[in-house]
């Protein structure tokens, strides 16, 4: 982790692709997702198929 920290400056914001190569810090991000998501009662399955740049997620995928 400090190796990322000691690329940046010290008023420069972390981005997501310097979390995921701090692996404790991605581990807690993920945890805490997982424990308290950020919409409350959020699908975690797809309730119908679902086109996303050409690729079809089927109903019920998860």
């Amino acid at each position: 982790q400090t190796d990322v920290l000691a690329g940046k400056h010290s008023d420069e914001p972390l981005a997501w692709e310097d979390v995921k190569k701090m692996e404790y810090t991605h581990k807690v991000v993920n945890e805490t997702l997982r424990m308290v998501p950020p919409v409350f009662g959020g699908f975690r399955v797809t309730i119908q198929d679902v086109q996303y740049k050409g690729y079809t997620i089927p109903k019920g995928w998860q």
